[in-house]
Protein backbone atom coordinates (compact mmCIF):
# COMPACT_ATOMS: atom_id res chain seq x y z
CA UNK A 1 0.00 0.00 0.00
CA UNK A 2 2.88 2.33 0.81
CA UNK A 3 4.28 1.98 -2.71
CA UNK A 4 0.95 2.88 -4.30
CA UNK A 5 0.70 6.00 -2.14
CA UNK A 6 4.32 6.85 -3.02
CA UNK A 7 3.80 6.81 -6.77
CA UNK A 8 0.36 8.52 -6.64
CA UNK A 9 -1.99 8.93 -9.56
CA UNK A 10 0.45 11.16 -11.46
CA UNK A 11 -2.46 13.23 -12.74
CA UNK A 12 -1.44 16.84 -13.40
CA UNK A 13 -2.98 19.88 -14.98
CA UNK A 14 -3.95 23.52 -14.66
CA UNK A 15 -7.27 25.20 -13.99
CA UNK A 16 -7.27 26.56 -17.52
CA UNK A 17 -6.07 23.54 -19.51
CA UNK A 18 -7.25 19.98 -20.04
CA UNK A 19 -5.92 17.53 -17.45
CA UNK A 20 -3.49 15.03 -18.91
CA UNK A 21 -1.45 12.10 -17.63
CA UNK A 22 2.29 11.58 -17.81
CA UNK A 23 3.44 8.72 -20.01
CA UNK A 24 3.47 5.19 -18.59
CA UNK A 25 7.23 4.91 -19.05
CA UNK A 26 7.72 7.50 -16.33
CA UNK A 27 5.33 5.64 -14.02
CA UNK A 28 7.29 2.41 -14.36
CA UNK A 29 10.53 4.17 -13.52
CA UNK A 30 9.00 6.01 -10.57
CA UNK A 31 7.65 2.75 -9.13
CA UNK A 32 11.22 1.52 -8.76
CA UNK A 33 12.35 4.89 -7.35
CA UNK A 34 9.44 5.02 -4.90
CA UNK A 35 10.15 1.52 -3.62
CA UNK A 36 13.81 2.43 -3.20
CA UNK A 37 12.85 5.60 -1.29
CA UNK A 38 10.47 3.73 1.05
CA UNK A 39 13.04 1.04 1.72
CA UNK A 40 15.65 3.69 2.57
CA UNK A 41 13.50 5.99 4.68
CA UNK A 42 10.27 4.17 5.56
CA UNK A 43 8.47 7.33 4.41
CA UNK A 44 5.42 6.93 2.18
CA UNK A 45 4.22 10.57 2.28
CA UNK A 46 3.64 12.51 -0.94
CA UNK A 47 6.23 15.25 -1.67
CA UNK A 48 4.94 18.79 -2.03
CA UNK A 49 6.40 21.10 -4.66
CA UNK A 50 5.17 23.70 -7.18
CA UNK A 51 6.04 24.83 -10.68
CA UNK A 52 5.92 28.56 -9.99
CA UNK A 53 6.13 29.91 -13.54
CA UNK A 54 7.19 28.86 -17.01
CA UNK A 55 8.18 30.81 -20.11
CA UNK A 56 9.26 29.95 -23.64
CA UNK A 57 11.92 32.42 -24.78
CA UNK A 58 11.64 32.20 -28.57
CA UNK A 59 14.81 32.46 -30.69
CA UNK A 60 16.96 32.70 -27.59
CA UNK A 61 20.57 31.61 -27.10
CA UNK A 62 20.13 28.00 -26.02
CA UNK A 63 23.81 27.15 -26.04
CA UNK A 64 27.28 28.55 -26.59
CA UNK A 65 29.99 26.42 -28.14
CA UNK A 66 33.76 26.76 -27.98
CA UNK A 67 36.93 24.70 -28.05
CA UNK A 68 37.99 23.79 -24.51
CA UNK A 69 40.95 25.88 -23.42
CA UNK A 70 40.19 28.58 -25.98
CA UNK A 71 42.05 31.87 -25.54
CA UNK A 72 44.20 32.83 -22.58
CA UNK A 73 44.25 35.25 -19.66
CA UNK A 74 40.56 34.92 -18.79
CA UNK A 75 39.21 34.69 -15.25
CA UNK A 76 36.20 33.00 -13.66
CA UNK A 77 33.07 35.21 -13.87
CA UNK A 78 34.27 37.18 -16.91
CA UNK A 79 31.05 38.07 -18.75
CA UNK A 80 30.26 36.51 -22.12
CA UNK A 81 27.97 38.82 -24.00
CA UNK A 82 27.23 40.76 -27.15
CA UNK A 83 25.36 43.69 -28.46
CA UNK A 84 25.77 46.78 -26.30
CA UNK A 85 27.11 48.39 -23.14
CA UNK A 86 24.86 47.75 -20.16
CA UNK A 87 26.54 50.02 -17.62
CA UNK A 88 29.53 52.26 -17.02
CA UNK A 89 31.20 52.68 -13.64
CA UNK A 90 33.48 55.62 -12.82
CA UNK A 91 36.51 54.40 -10.87
CA UNK A 92 39.05 57.24 -11.03
CA UNK A 93 39.52 60.44 -12.97
CA UNK A 94 42.90 60.88 -14.62
CA UNK A 95 44.12 64.35 -15.64
CA UNK A 96 44.45 66.71 -18.58
CA UNK A 97 40.89 66.48 -19.90
CA UNK A 98 39.21 69.19 -21.92
CA UNK A 99 35.87 70.70 -21.05
CA UNK A 100 34.12 68.65 -23.74
CA UNK A 101 31.17 66.86 -22.17
CA UNK A 102 31.07 63.82 -24.48
CA UNK A 103 32.93 60.58 -23.83
CA UNK A 104 35.12 59.32 -26.68
CA UNK A 105 34.56 55.69 -27.83
CA UNK A 106 36.73 53.45 -29.98
CA UNK A 107 36.97 49.77 -30.88
CA UNK A 108 34.45 47.08 -30.05
CA UNK A 109 32.88 46.99 -33.50
CA UNK A 110 29.76 48.82 -32.28
CA UNK A 111 27.39 50.43 -34.77
CA UNK A 112 26.27 52.86 -33.57
CA UNK A 113 28.77 53.54 -30.80
CA UNK A 114 27.60 53.99 -27.22
CA UNK A 115 27.31 57.55 -25.95
CA UNK A 116 28.01 59.14 -22.59
CA UNK A 117 29.06 62.30 -20.82
CA UNK A 118 31.66 63.36 -18.28
CA UNK A 119 32.52 66.33 -16.10
CA UNK A 120 35.94 67.75 -15.22
CA UNK A 121 37.32 70.07 -12.60
CA UNK A 122 38.13 73.73 -13.34
CA UNK A 123 41.45 75.54 -12.96
CA UNK A 124 41.86 77.63 -9.85
CA UNK A 125 44.79 79.92 -8.96
CA UNK A 126 45.60 82.64 -6.50
CA UNK A 127 47.71 85.76 -6.53
CA UNK A 128 49.02 88.08 -3.85
CA UNK A 129 49.13 91.68 -5.07
CA UNK A 130 51.63 94.47 -4.43
CA UNK A 131 51.08 98.21 -4.11
CA UNK A 132 49.96 99.90 -7.33
CA UNK A 133 52.86 102.39 -7.42
CA UNK A 134 55.28 99.54 -8.19
CA UNK A 135 53.30 98.01 -11.08
CA UNK A 136 53.71 100.42 -14.02
CA UNK A 137 53.45 98.41 -17.27
CA UNK A 138 54.00 95.08 -15.52
CA UNK A 139 51.96 91.87 -15.95
CA UNK A 140 51.32 88.26 -14.90
CA UNK A 141 49.88 85.39 -17.00
CA UNK A 142 47.39 82.57 -16.74
CA UNK A 143 45.56 80.29 -19.18
CA UNK A 144 42.04 78.93 -19.52
CA UNK A 145 41.50 75.66 -21.41
CA UNK A 146 41.11 77.70 -24.63
CA UNK A 147 42.85 81.06 -24.13
CA UNK A 148 46.21 82.38 -22.88
CA UNK A 149 45.79 85.61 -20.91
CA UNK A 150 48.14 88.27 -19.60
CA UNK A 151 46.95 90.75 -16.97
CA UNK A 152 48.81 94.08 -17.24
CA UNK A 153 48.71 97.27 -15.19
CA UNK A 154 48.24 100.81 -16.47
CA UNK A 155 49.06 103.03 -13.51
CA UNK A 156 47.86 106.62 -13.72
CA UNK A 157 47.02 106.11 -17.40
CA UNK A 158 50.59 106.53 -18.65
CA UNK A 159 51.82 102.95 -19.25
CA UNK A 160 52.03 101.03 -22.53
CA UNK A 161 50.72 97.51 -23.13
CA UNK A 162 53.71 95.15 -22.68
CA UNK A 163 52.09 92.64 -25.08
CA UNK A 164 53.98 89.48 -24.05
CA UNK A 165 51.58 87.36 -26.14
CA UNK A 166 48.03 86.15 -25.69
CA UNK A 167 44.86 88.04 -24.83
CA UNK A 168 45.47 91.12 -22.71
CA UNK A 169 43.40 92.21 -19.72
CA UNK A 170 44.15 95.84 -18.84
CA UNK A 171 43.80 96.88 -15.21
CA UNK A 172 43.66 100.65 -14.63
CA UNK A 173 45.22 101.63 -11.31
CA UNK A 174 46.06 104.80 -9.39
CA UNK A 175 49.46 105.09 -7.81
CA UNK A 176 47.90 105.82 -4.41
CA UNK A 177 45.83 102.59 -4.24
CA UNK A 178 46.46 100.24 -1.33
CA UNK A 179 47.51 96.64 -1.87
CA UNK A 180 44.03 95.39 -0.99
CA UNK A 181 42.39 97.91 -3.33
CA UNK A 182 44.83 96.91 -6.11
CA UNK A 183 43.91 93.26 -5.62
CA UNK A 184 40.21 94.15 -5.88
CA UNK A 185 40.73 96.05 -9.15
CA UNK A 186 42.64 93.13 -10.65
CA UNK A 187 40.04 90.59 -9.58
CA UNK A 188 37.19 92.70 -10.98
CA UNK A 189 38.82 93.00 -14.41
CA UNK A 190 39.51 89.26 -14.53
CA UNK A 191 35.86 88.64 -13.59
CA UNK A 192 34.67 90.91 -16.41
CA UNK A 193 37.09 89.94 -19.18
CA UNK A 194 38.84 86.73 -18.24
CA UNK A 195 36.00 84.21 -18.01
CA UNK A 196 36.51 83.66 -14.29
CA UNK A 197 35.19 84.59 -10.87
CA UNK A 198 37.15 85.68 -7.82
CA UNK A 199 36.84 84.99 -4.13
CA UNK A 200 38.59 86.14 -1.02
CA UNK A 201 39.42 89.48 0.57
CA UNK A 202 42.58 91.46 1.26
CA UNK A 203 45.84 91.17 -0.65
CA UNK A 204 45.40 87.53 -1.79
CA UNK A 205 42.59 86.53 -4.16
CA UNK A 206 41.50 83.18 -5.58
CA UNK A 207 40.45 83.03 -9.24
CA UNK A 208 38.25 80.16 -10.48
CA UNK A 209 37.82 79.85 -14.25
CA UNK A 210 34.34 79.59 -15.73
CA UNK A 211 35.30 76.86 -18.22
CA UNK A 212 36.14 73.41 -16.93
CA UNK A 213 39.19 71.61 -18.20
CA UNK A 214 42.95 71.54 -17.95
CA UNK A 215 44.98 74.76 -18.19
CA UNK A 216 48.65 75.67 -18.00
CA UNK A 217 50.16 77.09 -14.84
CA UNK A 218 50.03 80.76 -13.99
CA UNK A 219 53.25 82.77 -14.01
CA UNK A 220 54.27 85.94 -12.21
CA UNK A 221 55.66 87.54 -15.37
CA UNK A 222 57.15 90.97 -14.47
CA UNK A 223 54.61 91.71 -11.73
CA UNK A 224 56.61 90.53 -8.74
CA UNK A 225 53.41 88.92 -7.44
CA UNK A 226 53.26 85.60 -5.67
CA UNK A 227 51.08 83.42 -7.93
CA UNK A 228 50.30 79.72 -7.65
CA UNK A 229 47.93 77.05 -8.95
CA UNK A 230 45.52 75.70 -6.35
CA UNK A 231 43.77 73.34 -8.81
CA UNK A 232 45.23 72.45 -12.21
CA UNK A 233 41.77 71.57 -13.56
CA UNK A 234 41.07 68.89 -16.14
CA UNK A 235 40.54 66.07 -13.63
CA UNK A 236 37.64 63.86 -14.64
CA UNK A 237 35.10 63.97 -11.83
CA UNK A 238 32.17 61.90 -13.09
CA UNK A 239 31.19 59.83 -16.12
CA UNK A 240 27.81 58.42 -17.13
CA UNK A 241 26.42 56.21 -19.88
CA UNK A 242 23.69 57.75 -22.05
CA UNK A 243 23.06 55.03 -24.65
CA UNK A 244 24.58 51.54 -24.92
CA UNK A 245 25.15 51.39 -28.68
CA UNK A 246 24.44 48.22 -30.61
CA UNK A 247 26.04 45.45 -32.65
CA UNK A 248 29.23 45.37 -30.57
CA UNK A 249 31.50 42.39 -31.20
CA UNK A 250 33.90 43.28 -28.39
CA UNK A 251 34.26 45.63 -25.44
CA UNK A 252 34.95 49.18 -26.66
CA UNK A 253 37.39 51.52 -24.99
CA UNK A 254 36.16 54.80 -23.56
CA UNK A 255 37.80 57.95 -22.24
CA UNK A 256 37.40 61.70 -22.09
CA UNK A 257 38.87 64.13 -24.60
CA UNK A 258 42.57 65.00 -24.44
CA UNK A 259 43.40 63.54 -21.03
CA UNK A 260 44.85 60.30 -19.73
CA UNK A 261 44.75 57.77 -16.90
CA UNK A 262 41.03 57.74 -16.13
CA UNK A 263 39.57 54.38 -15.13
CA UNK A 264 36.09 53.58 -16.44
CA UNK A 265 34.63 50.07 -16.20
CA UNK A 266 32.15 48.81 -18.80
CA UNK A 267 29.70 45.92 -18.41
CA UNK A 268 28.47 44.48 -21.70
CA UNK A 269 25.12 42.87 -22.42
CA UNK A 270 23.03 41.90 -25.41
CA UNK A 271 20.30 44.12 -26.73
CA UNK A 272 18.19 40.93 -26.72
CA UNK A 273 18.98 40.03 -23.09
CA UNK A 274 21.52 37.24 -23.58
CA UNK A 275 24.26 36.84 -20.99
CA UNK A 276 26.66 34.13 -19.85
CA UNK A 277 29.89 33.97 -17.89
CA UNK A 278 33.12 32.06 -17.71
CA UNK A 279 32.71 29.18 -15.26
CA UNK A 280 36.19 27.60 -15.22
CA UNK A 281 39.58 28.29 -16.81
CA UNK A 282 42.76 26.29 -17.25
CA UNK A 283 46.24 27.20 -16.02
CA UNK A 284 46.82 29.71 -18.80
CA UNK A 285 43.40 31.33 -18.43
CA UNK A 286 41.85 29.46 -21.36
CA UNK A 287 38.09 29.02 -21.07
CA UNK A 288 37.15 25.44 -20.18
CA UNK A 289 33.50 25.84 -19.13
CA UNK A 290 30.76 28.42 -19.58
CA UNK A 291 27.67 29.06 -17.45
CA UNK A 292 24.55 30.53 -19.06
CA UNK A 293 22.89 33.38 -17.13
CA UNK A 294 20.13 34.54 -19.46
CA UNK A 295 19.08 33.17 -22.86
CA UNK A 296 17.53 36.42 -23.98
CA UNK A 297 14.77 36.28 -26.58
CA UNK A 298 13.70 37.54 -29.97
CA UNK A 299 17.07 37.37 -31.75
CA UNK A 300 16.58 38.18 -35.42
CA UNK A 301 19.94 36.61 -36.30
CA UNK A 302 22.67 34.70 -34.51
CA UNK A 303 24.60 37.26 -32.42
CA UNK A 304 28.35 37.58 -32.36
CA UNK A 305 29.42 36.84 -28.79
CA UNK A 306 32.68 37.35 -26.97
CA UNK A 307 34.20 37.25 -23.51
CA UNK A 308 34.05 40.80 -22.14
CA UNK A 309 36.93 40.74 -19.72
CA UNK A 310 38.52 43.04 -17.22
CA UNK A 311 41.22 40.47 -16.55
CA UNK A 312 43.19 40.82 -19.78
CA UNK A 313 41.93 37.69 -21.52
CA UNK A 314 41.92 37.41 -25.29
CA UNK A 315 41.67 34.97 -28.17
CA UNK A 316 38.51 33.06 -27.22
CA UNK A 317 36.30 31.96 -30.11
CA UNK A 318 32.74 31.44 -28.88
CA UNK A 319 29.62 30.74 -30.95
CA UNK A 320 25.95 31.20 -30.04
CA UNK A 321 23.34 28.56 -30.94
CA UNK A 322 19.79 29.89 -31.25
CA UNK A 323 16.66 27.93 -30.28
CA UNK A 324 13.56 28.19 -28.13
CA UNK A 325 14.40 27.90 -24.44
CA UNK A 326 11.93 26.85 -21.73
CA UNK A 327 12.67 28.37 -18.35
CA UNK A 328 10.72 27.41 -15.25
CA UNK A 329 11.09 27.87 -11.51
CA UNK A 330 10.29 25.08 -9.10
CA UNK A 331 9.93 25.36 -5.31
CA UNK A 332 10.05 22.60 -2.72
CA UNK A 333 7.08 23.67 -0.59
CA UNK A 334 7.14 20.61 1.66
CA UNK A 335 9.33 19.36 4.50
CA UNK A 336 11.09 16.61 2.56
CA UNK A 337 14.34 16.92 0.61
CA UNK A 338 13.74 15.92 -3.02
CA UNK A 339 16.30 14.23 -5.23
CA UNK A 340 16.48 15.82 -8.69
CA UNK A 341 16.66 12.48 -10.45
CA UNK A 342 13.28 11.59 -8.88
CA UNK A 343 11.64 14.58 -10.63
CA UNK A 344 10.14 14.14 -14.09
CA UNK A 345 8.49 16.68 -16.37
CA UNK A 346 6.46 16.53 -19.58
CA UNK A 347 5.42 19.14 -22.15
CA UNK A 348 1.85 19.09 -23.45
CA UNK A 349 1.45 15.47 -22.28
CA UNK A 350 4.43 14.24 -24.31
CA UNK A 351 7.21 11.87 -23.34
CA UNK A 352 8.57 12.59 -19.84
CA UNK A 353 12.06 13.94 -19.24
CA UNK A 354 14.07 13.21 -16.11
CA UNK A 355 15.94 16.04 -14.40
CA UNK A 356 19.61 15.15 -14.38
CA UNK A 357 22.83 16.70 -13.14
CA UNK A 358 24.37 15.98 -16.54
CA UNK A 359 21.62 17.32 -18.82
CA UNK A 360 21.87 21.01 -17.94
CA UNK A 361 25.56 21.54 -17.20
CA UNK A 362 25.89 24.62 -19.42
CA UNK A 363 23.19 26.30 -17.30
CA UNK A 364 24.89 25.16 -14.09
CA UNK A 365 21.70 23.37 -13.06
CA UNK A 366 21.34 21.63 -10.74
CA UNK A 367 24.12 22.95 -8.54
CA UNK A 368 23.73 19.87 -6.35
CA UNK A 369 21.75 16.63 -6.29
CA UNK A 370 18.85 17.72 -4.08
CA UNK A 371 16.07 20.30 -3.83
CA UNK A 372 15.87 21.24 -0.17
CA UNK A 373 12.72 22.37 1.68
CA UNK A 374 11.93 26.00 0.89
CA UNK A 375 14.47 26.12 -1.96
CA UNK A 376 13.59 27.43 -5.45
CA UNK A 377 15.60 26.44 -8.52
CA UNK A 378 15.46 27.55 -12.14
CA UNK A 379 15.41 24.93 -14.89
CA UNK A 380 16.29 25.90 -18.48
CA UNK A 381 15.60 23.45 -21.26
CA UNK A 382 16.38 23.54 -25.00
CA UNK A 383 13.02 23.10 -26.74
CA UNK A 384 14.40 22.27 -30.23
CA UNK A 385 12.00 24.80 -31.83
CA UNK A 386 8.94 23.52 -29.91
CA UNK A 387 6.38 25.92 -28.45
CA UNK A 388 4.64 24.01 -25.61
CA UNK A 389 1.54 25.31 -23.85
CA UNK A 390 1.84 23.46 -20.54
CA UNK A 391 4.61 21.95 -18.42
CA UNK A 392 3.76 19.30 -15.82
CA UNK A 393 6.12 17.85 -13.23
CA UNK A 394 5.86 14.82 -10.93
CA UNK A 395 7.88 13.43 -8.05
CA UNK A 396 6.77 10.38 -6.04
CA UNK A 397 3.10 11.25 -6.38
CA UNK A 398 3.58 14.97 -5.83
CA UNK A 399 2.66 16.94 -8.92
CA UNK A 400 2.35 20.45 -10.25
CA UNK A 401 1.82 22.11 -13.64
CA UNK A 402 1.84 25.53 -15.23
CA UNK A 403 0.77 27.22 -18.46
CA UNK A 404 3.78 28.37 -20.50
CA UNK A 405 4.06 32.06 -21.34
CA UNK A 406 5.40 32.71 -24.84
CA UNK A 407 8.09 35.43 -24.97
CA UNK A 408 9.72 36.94 -28.02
Amino acid sequence: MGASVGIGALIVGTSLLTIFALASAAIDLQVDEALERIEETGDNSVPSFTVDDASNDVTAVAEVTFASGTGSGYAVDDIISSGSVDSLSFVSGGTGYSDSTNLVWSGGGCSPNPTGTYTVSTEEFEFTALAANSLDGKYFTYSSPSTDYYVWFNVDSDDADPNPGGTGIEVDLSSGQSVSSTATSIANEIDDLGSAVDSGLGDTRTITLDAAGAATNVAAGTSGFTVSMTDDGGVMLTAALTTGGNGCTGTPTVDGDGGADSSLTLVMHSSFGFSAKVKTVDGSGGITAVEMVSAGQGHTSTPNIFAATGSGGSGASITAVLDNVLTWNMTNSGQETLKFTHIWFALDGGDPEQLSTSTYTIWDFPKHDYLFPGETVMVSYDLNSATPSVIAASCMGGQSSKAVTQNG
